[in-house]
């Protein structure tokens, strides 16, 4: 028995170079079990996680919030809200458009009698600094000359909202459009309050923009609706453009 032991066992005894041949069997099944783990691993290390598919985008910033306060010629309701100028001008610049404008009202007027809930500028300012916009458009004035409010009551009406304005929102851009007329040259009632308000905005560093002297719809009666008064789709149009040149002229750039 031990002699058949030893031929069975001999040739695993035998050396080749120096190793016995159960060495060389023993290193040989040790680097392949090596090699198969190493293969197993990096296959997984590389293989893509299911619950990771995909990649996480950067957060993009809000648009700036531009709010728009103003009579009739800025509420606009007679056209689509995608035709009107705050929304046109807004767009153009990537703002946020809030157009809280009220037809009837303006710096004094409280709007027609129909409206009771409708109240002059001033009485927005809380709410216009509540809301923190980055920009605001006041605009208004032509309701004013129809009541017969004195000088005095229409400026202090018109220091009021924007020196309010400024001050409760420091940081925002603030900008003055005197009040609209739309037909030929306006009446001097009209003027006075349009020198009120480009003198209170001047006092205060405000820009103010005029649509009488650059004669934005009063020169082009086709730019009025079948009112006789608002700006038709065509004459909101030609408002944002007069406003989108102003703009950049003052050097407002897109958001």
């Amino acid at each position: 028995m031990q002699a058949m032991a030893n031929r069975r066992g001999g040739w695993l005894s035998t050396e080749v170079g120096g190793m016995p041949v159960w060495g060389m069997i023993a290193s040989v099944v040790f680097v392949l079990a090596i090699t198969v783990f190493s293969l197993i691993s990096g296959a997984n290390t590389s293989a893509p996680q299911s619950w990771n598919r995909f990649t996480p985008q950067p957060e993009t910033e809000a648009e700036p919030v531009a709010l728009w306060i103003g009579d009739s010629f800025t509420e606009a309701s007679q056209v689509p809200e995608a035709e009107r100028f705050p929304t046109l001008v807004s767009s153009h610049f990537n703002w946020h458009v809030e157009n809280r404008a009220e037809g009837g009202t303006g710096y004094v007027t409280d709007g027609p009698a129909e409206f009771p809930e409708r109240e002059p500028l001033p009485s927005h300012v809380a709410s216009v600094v509540e809301a923190q916009p980055d920009v605001v458009f006041v605009a208004g004035g032509l309701n004013d000359t129809s009541r017969g409010y004195s000088e005095d009551q229409i400026r202090d009406a018109v220091r009021a909202t924007l020196g309010d304005l400024r001050s409760g929102l420091p940081d925002a851009e603030i900008f003055v459009v005197g009040p609209f007329w739309p037909r030929g040259d306006p009446i001097a009632e009209v003027l006075l309050v349009r020198d009120i308000v480009k003198e209170e905005s001047q006092s205060l560093g405000l820009p103010f923009l005029d649509p009488i002297d650059g004669g934005w719809v009063n020169r082009d009666a086709s730019l009025i609706g079948p009112d006789g008064t608002h700006p038709s789709a065509a004459g909101q149009a030609a408002i944002a453009q007069r406003l989108i040149d102003e703009l950049t002229a003052l050097g407002v750039t897109a958001s």
